[in-house]
């Protein structure tokens, strides 16, 4: 099988985001109307020093409307050289309220994702806090800060369907070298630190304060920020935590999303319906499938080893949908009709929530940061990759594809602020997903031990998988309410005060029994996680998507039978 290009098509770092402009996501007011709040508001304000100039837009991209407002800025392609090459740097802000208190940064993660991804779940902000103001900033090198594309590779009808095969990446370099030349050493996660300090101070006005949310690539962008402006903001809230030095492209990532699958399997082992099914040791059931299937077994269900490698990997990444891991590895095991019909029918779920930032996400920008900051050195070999993940049983597979591209890439040279630390006083509110396959714990650990200044805290949540603000369901994965919403709500209201931390005890846990007939259904068209008994279903149910995928900034879906190539979000 042919691989998903890095970043390509799969995301493994974000749930329940649709297509770039759905606005499914929307509340509905009483007569069922999707309302994003009030209109456009006039500022009367006094102008920031520096005002930046601002013109009425909508606030869900490529969709009409006036209630928000975007911004471009002319911005130094290289900071060493002020008076050369500028870049355009966009950025976007709504609010809900005429005088709004206090501005939140919204930095996503990748590299790579686009600021696209965070508008369907605005409303999870100024729920937070109404009198926040919004800033969406696109990254340079995405969106519409210079997007770095792939012209012939991300086309419809290229080989990887608009996702980037390992084929094409010779001509995405080749592209990227005509066009920008040395100006792709200005793409870097410094210069876009800068850019961000730049616009907080030419955008904020006298008085408000300023506050960061940072998830996954997001939190090692904010961090560098803090290294040049140790000051500046009120507040920052890394998610998801991606530590200087820790977070490691190659081997390592990998590994570590088999070491949480390992985790789901013991569980599963510990389950008396799980080991009923899967016998007492559930990973060796596991591996003793993927020799079938290299035999030759299933074919209906068009996966192959690394196929269904990849797609346990992407389940990983979902609260209320890794739940059916075991279950669909008996299914496939078993391999029925109706078997292979759920399975079909988990392919056309998880499709709902593909393309999230289609055309504004950039896998070349997160592929030159990734391969120039990321990448473990000394770098393996891409035959120590290959052989690595051969050997796992839940893997994205980053390492083959990013090792095979390490030595021709045009990288840009480590500057004095890749590996180390900010020296700030901010406060600061750190999440950790205890179930997190991509920045688990021991990835977080070095931010997390620097950081430890008086109103520092460190909070890891229970059972929450990437993206602890949405991924961290209390009681429920049905509930929209989560343990991470209800600590970020007390750090924004008062970033130096003590946070009320014991929502953690009721976030929600694994259910392997399948844990609500609703998700199941519109999971799997069936009312039985495990047998091919009881009510069949041709129709969606009412659960929604968001009800049981929690929305996540920067998802995307790999073509069927193929591996995932995502990064770090």
């Amino acid at each position: 099988m042919s691989k998903v290009g890095i970043l390509g098509a799969a995301m493994a770092s974000c749930v329940g985001l649709v297509g770039c402009g759905d606005d499914s996501h929307r509340p509905a007011s009483a007569d069922g109307a999707s309302d994003t709040g009030p209109k456009y508001f006039a500022d009367d304000r006094p102008a920031p020093k520096n005002d930046l100039e601002w013109t009425r837009c909508p606030l869900f991209t490529d969709q009409r409307g006036d209630e928000a407002e975007c911004s471009v800025t002319d911005m130094p392609l290289r900071y060493e050289e002020p008076k050369g090459e500028t870049i355009p740097v966009f950025v976007k802000r709504y609010r809900e309220t005429a005088l709004p208190r206090r501005q939140l940064w919204l930095l996503n993660g990748g590299p790579g994702g686009s600021s696209v991804d965070f508008e369907p779940i605005y409303y999870y902000f100024t729920a937070m806090a109404p009198d926040l103001e919004l800033y969406f900033i696109d990254h340079r090198g995405t969106g519409r800060s210079a997007r770095l594309g792939c012209t012939r590779g991300e086309a419809a009808w290229s080989d990887g369907a608009g996702a980037i095969t390992a084929d094409e990446w010779s001509d995405c370099r080749d592209e990227a070298i005509s066009t920008w030349g040395d100006g792709l050493n200005g793409f870097t996660v410094t210069a876009a630190a800068r850019d961000l300090g730049t616009l907080i101070e030419r955008s904020r006005h006298e008085g408000e304060e300023v506050y960061l949310y940072s998830v996954s690539y997001g939190t090692y962008w904010a961090q560098r920020y803090l290294q040049l402006y140790p000051d500046q903001a009120d507040g920052v809230v890394l998610d998801s935590i991606c530590s200087p030095g820790e977070c490691r492209f190659g081997l390592r990532y990998d590994r570590l999303f088999d070491a949480t699958g390992r985790r789901l399997m013991a569980l599963c082992g510990e389950d008396p319906a799980c080991r009923a099914r899967l016998g007492d040791d559930p990973a060796q059931f596991l591996a003793d499938l993927y020799e079938k299937l290299d035999a030759g077994h299933c074919p209906e269900i068009g996966l192959d080893r690394a196929g269904l490698r990849g797609l346990l990997a992407m389940l990983l990444m979902y609260v209320g949908v890794r739940d059916y891991i075991p279950s669909l590895v008996y299914r496939i095991d078993r391999c029925e009709q109706r078997d292979i019909d759920a399975l079909d029918r988990l392919w056309a779920a998880l499709q709902e929530i593909s393309g999230s930032d289609a055309g504004y996400g950039s896998v070349v920008l997160g592929t030159h940061i990734g391969l120039s900051e990321f990448m473990e050195d000394p770098a393996p070999t891409v035959a120590d990759a290959e052989a690595n993940v051969e050997a796992l049983l839940f893997s994205p597979d980053v390492g083959p594809e990013m090792t095979s591209l390490y030595q021709e890439w045009p990288r840009y040279a480590a500057d004095e602020y890749v590996g180390a630390f900010a020296d700030t006083d901010v406060p600061l509110l750190m999440l950790d997903g205890e179930w997190d396959p991509q920045t688990p714990t021991d990835v977080a650990k070095p931010t997390t031990d620097h950081f430890t200044g008086p109103h520092q805290t460190y909070v890891q949540m229970p059972w929450s998988a990437h993206t602890v603000l949405t991924q961290s369901p209390v009681d429920s994965v049905l509930e929209e309410v989560t343990c991470g919403m209800l600590v970020m709500i007390q750090f924004l209201e008062a970033p130096k005060s003590a946070l009320d931390t014991s929502c953690t005890k009721r976030v929600a846990g694994i259910d392997l029994d399948g844990p609500d007939q609703r998700v199941t259904l519109w999971l799997l068209g069936q009312s039985d996680a495990w047998e091919n008994v009881g009510l069949v279903s041709s129709r969606r149910p009412d659960t929604t998507t968001s009800d049981i995928m929690r929305p996540l900034p920067g998802r995307r879906l790999p073509h069927r039978g193929r591996p995932l190539g995502p990064l770090g979000r």
